[in-house]
């Protein structure tokens, strides 16, 4: 007997074969309109264990926007009008012999522009772990990267971005390159004015899209000995 909340239905005309699925949210959707979670094959039926799910509408395909058969390499997808300017979610997914695969890529989260290209968002968050005053009237800054790769991607490099409301001196851009498989990164920033007032900020970038993660303000110090900060710091979440 099957669970209240669970459904059998067939399955063979809708994976039979050997290629690839690709799901796209509607625009502004969520990930929970092309991620399907709990299901198991059952013989040559699908059996859904989800009350919260319409599994006739799951097996109609309505998410899947574009398929290929092996030996395909690609997927192409003509992006419609109405989603320039938005989110959405995608997810390749392969099948084979009435069965799909919804682990091999996991969803994940892209913004269209307004002329219709596809932009990977930068995701993620930071943590400051050291902030120490110079006696040179610099900075040292330590931070951790914390990636959300089902969101975006990765940063290729962060940016400290320095301000003042004085008439001090604002040194230029400090850029820090991403690297692959690293979390932990530090940094040293010189060139401001002794007893002004800054606001660092820490964005991510990559190629023209770029995140705020964090702000620093300190004041500089250009004569004492190196001091660790006690001041503001606001991480982005």
């Amino acid at each position: 007997m099957l669970p209240c909340s669970a459904a059998l239905l067939p399955i063979d005309s809708h994976f039979d074969g050997h290629g690839a699925t690709l799901y796209v949210s509607p625009p502004n959707g969520s990930r929970e309109e092309i991620v399907f979670d709990r299901f198991r094959p059952l013989g040559r039926r699908l059996l859904v264990i989800d009350e919260e799910l319409d599994a006739e509408a799951y097996l109609r395909s309505d998410a899947g926007v574009a398929r290929v058969e092996y030996p395909a390499t690609s997927i192409n997808w003509t992006v419609p009008a109405d989603y320039y300017g938005c989110s959405c979610w995608i997810q390749v997914r392969p099948f084979e012999g009435g069965l799909e695969l919804d682990t091999l890529a996991a969803a994940q989260r892209v913004e269209i522009a307004v002329d219709g290209s596809v932009v990977f968002p930068i995701a993620g968050r930071v943590l400051i772990l050291r902030r120490q005053l110079l006696a040179n009237a610099g900075v040292l800054l330590e931070w951790q990267w914390f990636r959300d790769l089902a969101a975006g991607v990765d940063p290729t490099s962060f940016e400290w971005r320095a301000e003042t409301d004085g008439s001090g001196d604002v040194p230029d851009d400090l850029i820090v390159t991403f690297e692959a498989g690293s979390d932990y990164y530090t940094a040293t920033m010189t060139g401001f004015s002794d007893g002004e007032t800054y606001r660092l900020k820490l964005f991510g970038v990559r190629g023209e899209s770029e995140l705020l993660l964090a702000t620093v303000e300190f004041v500089a110090d250009g004569s004492g000995p190196a001091v660790t900060l006690v001041g503001t710091v606001e991480e982005e979440t």
